[in-house]
């Protein structure tokens, strides 16, 4: 599964890292990736890290290192498109999510629908959990999408 992890460390945050994770087909996240790097100051920040790796990697080999987890990954926790994904997801997943955060670290998952067993398996993972519901659209119709916020104590 490709990944990108990107270090963030913005001067005004009193942030350590943030991990952002999303989920591309190859020829599509080189194409975005490289019209990043185009972009002037796009990823050229001596604070940002670009990292295409193993998202099953980067979050085992990572403890306590990550203020937020943002998983835009296989249209939710259903992991319908992937079923290789699942993985991130079930309780190992997200154990090891949770021990790649550090005290207060936020997990952010989109998904293209509701879910209330994942939001189960979040509390029973030890994460305070809440839904948002937002539209698809920035005119607020069409379909709505659920994103599920999820923080660590």
């Amino acid at each position: 599964m490709d990944a990108v992890k990107i270090d963030i460390h913005p001067a005004d945050l009193d942030l350590q890292g943030l991990c952002l994770i999303v989920h591309f087909h190859d020829s599509y996240f080189h194409m975005v990736l490289a019209a990043l790097r185009k972009q002037p100051g796009q990823l050229k920040d001596a604070r940002v890290v670009v990292e295409e790796a193993d998202i099953a990697t980067v979050i085992t080999a990572n403890p306590r290192t990550f203020d937020a987890v943002l998983l835009d990954v296989d249209n939710g926790p259903a992991a319908f498109t992937t079923t290789g994904n699942r993985r991130l997801y079930g309780t190992q997943g997200l154990a090891d999510i949770r021990r790649c955060l550090r005290p207060r670290g936020m997990l952010g998952v989109w998904s293209a629908d509701p879910d209330q067993p994942f939001a189960r398996r979040l509390t029973k993972a030890g994460f305070r959990v809440r839904t948002e519901t937002v539209s698809a659209r920035l005119n607020a119709k069409g379909p709505k999408h659920t994103i599920f916020v999820a923080k660590k104590p």
